[in-house]
């Protein structure tokens, strides 16, 4: 057990053939303690679709409105039932507000959120932006593409190869903001220290390969730094797309009960290993022994848990 600490890296860009930015996406830290304890932080990443400004706005409002709903669902409603929620909130938000004003008719976005309490990540993914998890110098794609292309990969009507230059590898078959309501996939996760969470649209992994993604994240301590590479990395090969990451780096320090349980590992291992060694030594001195050995160790012990109390 530990207590989860989180860096962050965020940086979205248009690109080298757009001028308007549809992505949005969303960093969030509740103020107050219980809420982040029991709700976590939340982030997120959209990928607006529609002409004109309206994938802009139909990607801004599946981030506000997922933001707003998660946390006020989550008062009643376990972590990942109040994402759910939360994200087919977001879905008719988007739906009501294209269907009321004629220039935004059509407009939808895909959107991969994550919610990070403690131990867990709690992923909600509807579209093609993407969810991996970095461990261990590996790489794990967490969520599937809910596209056309994916599908006939999926059925093994074409290759993974040949999907990269389908013609209809950007269509969605699942979206926020369509008529049908989506299935929204729901994915649960535990973490480690050392992992790191990678949310992206697709014009961060069309054009970077999932190997690539996972030496600069694991090569850069910074997470920030990280992201900015990774976008002037997508820009040189082109920036077809609008391009959007989130890292969200793990770390931690551990709790006070396995620290007392540590402590008192090592003062048997240590006091016992001492008065093997020694068993020929007379009692009185084995005892004055291992009274001055017991007290160091308890010194080092208090020590120890001090520190991870100051960090909890």
């Amino acid at each position: 057990m530990f207590k989860c600490k989180v860096s962050v890296g965020i940086l979205s860009d248009p690109g080298r053939k757009r001028k308007n930015n549809e992505d949005s996406c969303l960093v969030y830290e509740p103020k107050d303690k219980l809420t982040c304890r029991t709700m976590g932080r939340l982030y997120a990443v959209a990928d607006g679709i529609g002409g004109l400004a309206a994938g802009e706005i139909a990607s801004r409002v599946a981030v506000e409105r997922l933001k707003d709903y998660y946390y006020a669902a989550g008062q009643s409603n376990p972590p990942q039932q109040a994402l759910q929620q939360a994200v087919l909130a977001a879905h008719e938000s988007i739906r009501r507000q294209a269907s009321t004003t004629p220039k935004f008719a059509g407009m939808g976005s895909t959107l991969t959120a994550a919610a990070v309490i403690d131990q867990e990540v709690y992923i909600a993914h509807v579209g093609d932006s993407r969810a991996y998890l970095i461990r261990d110098n590996k790489i794990a794609l967490l969520t599937s593409d809910h596209t056309v292309v994916a599908g006939l990969v999926q059925k093994g009507e074409i290759t993974p190869e040949q999907a990269k230059t389908h013609p209809q590898r950007h269509k969605l078959n699942r979206s926020l903001g369509g008529r049908k309501q989506p299935d929204v996939d729901l994915i649960t996760c535990s973490l480690n220290i050392g992992d790191t969470l990678v949310l992206c649209s697709d014009g961060l992994h069309d054009l970077v390969s999932d190997r690539e993604i996972k030496n600069i994240v694991t090569s850069i301590r910074n997470p920030q730094r990280a992201a900015e590479l990774l976008i002037k990395l997508a820009n040189e090969r082109g920036g077809r797309d609008n391009i959007t990451v989130i890292l969200i780096k793990i770390s931690g320090s551990v709790k006070l009960l396995q620290a007392a349980v540590i402590v008192l590992f090592l003062t048997l291992i240590i006091c016992g290993g001492w008065f093997y060694f020694n068993r020929d030594l007379k009692k009185e001195r084995i005892h004055e022994t291992l009274s001055k050995l017991c007290t160091k160790v308890n010194s080092f012990g208090r020590n120890l848990i001090t520190n991870v109390s100051s960090n909890s």
